[in-house]
């Protein structure tokens, strides 16, 4: 199997937080892996870029779940990588 990759797909838990008008991530499962954004969007482009990065995997490897609303406080939101 030269050349092949082993797929894994593993679920990963993004905590969302909000304050002063933007959003911030951790990922419980990795420690030390964050980011942030102004808006949803962003966050979840620079979440996708430091799982992909920490788990040296492509960034089309990794899926952030598109979520219509977020509501105020702390939310939970798998990410597959």
């Amino acid at each position: 199997m030269s050349g092949s990759r082993l797929r894994v797909r593993m679920v990963l838990n993004a905590r969302i937080h909000r304050e002063d008008g933007s959003y911030w991530a951790d990922v419980a499962e990795l420690p030390g892996v964050f980011a942030s954004g102004v808006t949803f969007t962003e966050l979840r482009e620079a979440l996708g870029e430091a799982v992909a990065l920490t788990l040296d995997v492509p960034e089309d490897a990794v899926t952030i779940p598109v979520v219509e609303r977020l509501e105020a406080g702390d939310r939970r939101i798998a990410v597959a990588a």
